[in-house]
């Protein structure tokens, strides 16, 4: 998955904290991570990088997943939180995306004591320049249809302090976002959107 971002839009992580995949998934669950990597971490260790934890349609226990749904298989809700990961090999800025499979209403525990759920999705999200004309960053995250759970929808919310900041151009030019999928399976082109509003 792949998506650029509108070149007024700036990702500014300072000084935070980070928390490695292999950290988040070590963790266990959501009041694992939490103690680990968010607020509830010693101090200069919280890398949260959320208003919230939010709920997910995330995937399915088989394939083909289709609008949500494989044959004989529901989808399967989870609980998502996102934190500033470290920089990888090639000393490029990532993201670690953390999930845990259980119904929604669980989601709205307390993360700190919220001991819900029995699975785990850790993705790395890499953070470059984008190559696209109009745009400034691009987040790749690699592997999102592999096991425990393919990724069907994943929502996140991003905001702490100043580390995602827009501007509002000159001119009437919209916030502008491209994503890519690109999938596994041979015969299967490439879907893509796009997405635009105006400056607020």
């Amino acid at each position: 998955m792949i998506l650029d971002f509108d070149n007024d839009f700036r990702i500014n992580p300072g000084t935070l904290a980070t928390c490695s995949t292999t950290k988040a998934n070590n963790a266990g669950d959501i009041a694992g991570v939490w103690a680990a990597c968010g607020p509830g971490a010693p101090t200069g260790s919280n890398a949260y990088l959320s208003t919230q934890v939010a709920p997910t349609g995330f995937g399915c226990t088989a394939n083909p997943c289709v609008s949500g749904q494989a044959t004989g298989f529901p989808a399967i809700n989870a609980c998502t939180l996102v934190f500033n990961g470290p920089n990888n090999a090639q000393n490029q800025r990532t993201i670690t995306l953390y999930a845990r499979a259980m119904s929604e209403s669980q989601c709205l525990s307390n993360p700190a004591t919220n001991h819900n759920g029995t699975t785990n999705v850790v993705l790395s999200g890499k953070l470059t320049a984008s190559p696209q004309a109009g745009f400034g960053r691009r987040l790749t995250v690699t592997d999102i249809e592999q096991s425990p759970l393919p990724l069907i929808d994943f929502y996140a919310y991003v905001k702490r302090g100043s580390y995602f900041q827009a501007r509002c151009p000159a001119g009437t030019s919209p916030w502008r976002l491209r994503v890519r999928w690109i999938f596994s399976g041979t015969g299967q082109a490439d879907d893509t959107g796009a997405s635009s509003r105006a400056c607020s």
